[in-house]
């Protein structure tokens, strides 16, 4: 089952907010520039919101790859954790699962792969996003 990209972020925005924010707060922990760029996210382009200098990502390519994937994945269990004390079977549980899945589908690293194959796999994130949830719970 091929699900376009576009539509795919559209479904899970949640996680891809929180991801971008991710990236941008390590750029500004690290005192890198980062601009912000809603537009080709909203006309179905690239997901990366938040734009690095070129000199900079090769300086700090492992800390802008891998600490956003940590924080989506630790916010995903967080959601997961809380979701236990929402009321069941509720509108609110929904959204909390909602979020929680979004959060852990963005935080896989398999999009940060080279190549559009990785889109071919989201499957993988999928079952990363639901074992988080499970594992939290």
């Amino acid at each position: 089952m091929f699900i376009p990209g576009w539509l795919f972020n559209a479904l899970t925005f949640p996680g891809v907010i929180f991801h971008e924010c991710s990236v941008l707060f390590v750029c500004k922990v690290l005192k890198l520039k980062a601009t912000l760029s809603f537009f080709d996210f909203l006309y179905g382009g690239a997901v990366e919101i938040v734009q690095v200098n070129d000199s900079d990502l090769l300086k700090h390519s492992v800390a802008l790859r891998y600490i956003p994937i940590l924080f989506c994945s630790l916010a995903c269990m967080g959601a997961a954790y809380f979701n236990q004390y929402t009321p069941k079977e509720s509108f609110i549980e929904f959204i909390v699962v909602w979020i929680s899945f979004s959060l852990g589908v963005h935080g896989f690293p398999l999009k940060h792969a080279m190549g559009s194959w990785a889109m071919s796999l989201i499957g993988l994130e999928i079952i990363y996003s639901v074992t988080l949830f499970f594992i939290a719970k």
